[in-house]
């Protein structure tokens, strides 16, 4: 029978992660006290001990030690690899200068399949930004007027212009008049964002905006306003956003005829992120790189990279976000059995995606 991992008690005898204490509780990654805590937790990796070190612990400091791993095992630690590097890089040229830039504002478009790692890699980058900001400039952010260098939040499915502002806008924890047109959250998002000094704006699922929709296409004109009117980058972040959502221009090989969305689709870097090839050196170093972060105390160097790289490969069909969840799930597993060590039947016990998994035939 399986058991729950609930961790060690505090002082107060109840878990962290359990506690209720104000600082204590976890906020949704789209607020900005979510966000700054995202920004300044560190995820310390835990030592890593002999498989005869870890017989000599105790119940209580086994049971500390296991917890560690596994919350370290699913935090949101990046793995460098060849696609984040380079995206990074290019990202970095459009955000850098852009704060002293009168000309329209740029933006930054990052597309892909699903669980291809695009929220992962949009995130870490606005995350190491407002980190090196914290590390140069801590002053920054002990003025009068409050300091948000970043914005996170995400598109609604089928809401409308003032909802897409208030949604938004409920990111810096302020209130909006209720009777506030759209137009007037606009004009409020952008006071914000230049009040704030916010210089990137992250905006998740941007799939949610469909071309040929009326309200949609007014939340992409307003896009382009927020991009005019302040000068945060815009970072726009969904699923083959280039075919659907707030940047598409063509529709059955047609231009679209909204200079709103093709003016919008214009001011882009395209960023497309890409499963990775099965006999690349980039997916052997995406191996490398996850398999020097895993807390096991019975792993040998290339049991992922050499060992189980085409299994893993098969198994996640190349997508980066799909063969990370996948080798975390497989390390807490090796943990939990005792046999500290990600093996080929280690990796039976994490369930196939949607797109390894076998169809079934149809009964004739």
């Amino acid at each position: 029978m399986f058991t729950f991992d609930l961790g060690p008690s505090t002082a107060d005898g109840v878990p962290e992660h359990l506690s209720t204490q104000p600082d204590q509780v976890r906020h949704a990654l789209s607020t900005k006290e979510g966000w700054q805590q995202f920004v300044t937790r560190t995820a310390r990796r835990p030592k890593v001990l002999t498989l005869t070190r870890l017989k000599t612990l105790d119940d209580t400091k086994r049971a500390q030690y296991d917890a560690a791993r596994t919350a370290f095992h699913r935090t949101l630690v990046i793995a460098q690899h060849t696609q984040l590097r380079s995206m990074w890089e290019q990202m970095a040229n459009i955000v850098n200068g852009q704060h002293a830039d009168d000309g329209p504002g740029l933006g930054i478009a990052m597309t892909g399949g699903p669980s291809f790692g695009k929220t992962a890699t949009s995130v870490g980058f606005a995350r190491l930004y407002e980190r090196q900001i914290r590390d140069e400039f801590p002053a920054a952010f002990e003025q009068e007027n409050e300091f948000i260098p970043v914005c996170y939040s995400s598109l609604v499915r089928g809401a409308g212009l003032k909802s897409q502002m208030e949604h938004i806008l409920n990111f810096y924890g302020l209130p909006t008049a209720r009777r506030a047109t759209g137009t007037q959250l606009v004009d409020e998002l952008i006071r914000v964002l230049n009040a704030c000094r916010t210089g990137i704006l992250c905006l998740d699922q941007a799939q949610n905006l469909h071309s040929g929709d009326k309200r949609d296409d007014q939340v992409a004109a307003a896009l382009k306003e927020v991009m005019d009117g302040s000068h945060a980058t815009l970072i726009l972040v969904g699923i083959d956003i280039d075919s659907t959502g707030p940047l598409a221009i063509a529709a059955q090989g047609r231009l679209q005829a909204s200079n709103d969305r093709l003016q919008l689709a214009r001011r882009f870097t395209w960023l497309r992120m890409q499963k990775v090839d099965k006999d690349s050196q980039e997916w052997r170093d995406l191996l490398v790189s996850v398999e020097n972060q895993l807390v096991l105390a019975n792993a040998k160097q290339g049991d992922i990279s050499v060992g189980l790289a085409d299994e893993v490969w098969k198994r996640s069909k190349g997508a980066i976000g799909v063969a990370f969840n996948m080798l975390r799930s497989a390390a807490n597993a090796a943990i939990a059995d005792g046999s500290e060590r990600i093996t080929k039947r280690t990796l039976l016990k994490v369930p196939l995606t949607i797109e390894a998994a076998p169809t079934k035939k149809k009964a004739a």
